[in-house]
């Protein structure tokens, strides 16, 4: 019920007393609730200490406080403030009201050869690819991340070599955005 919420997540801490819904709970593994009114905390290792409606699904996410806030991606974080969305890998909001980070959506996705080093080959050309995305896909190191370190035409430099050899699809993503506070700002850009 509403009352007592949908399981916890394993090891997961929940001290949230008061729910709307029964998915308000610290539903992801070792994720915390610390208090607060109708918050989720979903993601592996996700935490929420307080506020009103706000949903940490991501990976080692956090929200400080406030309302409305939403950490959707991987290692990103909102202090606080209203209605803000950290949707991207690595996002930062301080506070404010509805200001958001970085897209979690790929860039683009290319079709790409490792061997096991930090040498990439794509499969084709590919203008959207910049040096600082973070490349998600099989054989990349995924902690910690791996970013493009240099391009040369149809060859990418990794920031560390991938795990293994294999020829699959890359996705390439805008990490790092970051607002301080204000509304209605958008860090859209690499760093």
């Amino acid at each position: 019920t509403a009352t007592g919420g949908n399981a916890r997540g394993a090891n997961a801490v929940d001290w949230q007393t008061s729910r709307s819904s029964a998915s308000q709970v610290a539903s992801g593994t070792f994720s915390v609730l610390a208090g607060g009114y109708r918050n989720t905390g979903n993601g592996y290792n996700a935490v929420v200490v307080g506020g009103d409606t706000n949903i940490s699904s991501g990976n080692y996410a956090f929200v400080g406080g406030g309302g409305g806030n939403f950490v959707t991606q991987s290692h990103s974080s909102i202090v606080g403030g209203y209605s803000n969305t950290a949707s991207g890998f690595l996002n930062f909001i301080g506070g404010g009201y509805t200001n958001s980070g970085t897209s979690g959506s790929a860039v683009t996705t290319q079709s790409a050869t490792m061997n096991g080093t930090t040498a990439v080959t794509l499969s084709g050309s590919n203008a959207s690819i910049k040096v600082g995305q973070l490349v998600t896909g099989t054989s990349i190191q995924v902690f910690p991340f791996t970013y493009v370190a240099a391009i040369s035409g149809t060859s990418l430099t990794l920031s560390q070599a991938a795990s293994g050899s294999s020829t699959s699809t890359l996705s390439f993503l805008t990490p790092h955005g970051v607002v301080v506070g204000g509304g209605n700002n958008q860090a859209t850009g690499s760093y």
